[in-house]
């Protein structure tokens, strides 16, 4: 696509005409589809999802002058289908290390002071990590809740939470994350 083709295209999406999006899904969606479910591995649904979030983003960038030029859009497309993959494969990754390191130090102490677990052990030890959650602030239980139940991004939970940024609220979510893991540690001495 020539410059002058990427200036017109604008001009139409930023006056609300988005016939050209229904023909860019059309072009790139077997093609964009097929490649990214085989490369990543995740289901056809999951990838169709990840083109109508990676088209929509292209309209997003373009209508907001974030994109200035792109020669080959099907080929930015397809990145940003598959950046978004990566992205939220290390989320899920991320998110399943501070589950265990939650389930680790419950269970540590659990083991090093009362020797091998059962389910009676295995009842109670969830019990301390709800009463740990009901004792922080709404502040934290909400964002804990989006970041780690709900599987929200720093950027939406920052939206959510009236954040200046992505950032603050990564910050505040580490604050509350280890402020449960010291409310666990406590409510499990004293049990």
């Amino acid at each position: 696509m020539s410059e002058s083709e990427f200036n017109r295209l604008q001009e139409n999406l930023k006056r609300g005409n988005n016939d050209y999006l229904g023909e860019l899904f059309e072009e790139v969606a077997v093609h964009c589809i097929k490649k990214i479910a085989h490369k990543t591995g995740c289901s056809i649904e999951d990838a169709e999802d990840l083109l109508v979030d990676a088209v929509v983003n292209f309209r997003d960038k373009v209508v907001n002058d974030q994109l200035i030029y792109v020669k080959n859009i099907k080929g930015y497309i397809y990145k940003t289908c598959y950046n978004s993959w990566l992205n939220g494969k290390l989320k899920k990754r991320k998110v399943e290390q501070n589950v265990d390191e939650i389930r680790e130090r419950y269970y540590t102490h659990f083991e090093n002071n009362f020797g091998e677990l059962d389910t009676e052990f295995n009842l109670k030890k969830w019990n301390i990590v709800k009463q740990a959650i009901e004792e922080l602030n709404e502040r934290c239980r909400d964002i804990i809740n989006y970041f780690y139940v709900d599987k929200i991004g720093m950027k939406e939970i920052a939206e959510l939470m009236g954040f200046a940024n992505a950032n603050v609220a990564k910050s505040t979510k580490r604050r509350c994350f280890s402020k449960l893991l010291s409310l666990i540690d406590s409510d499990s001495k004293k049990s």
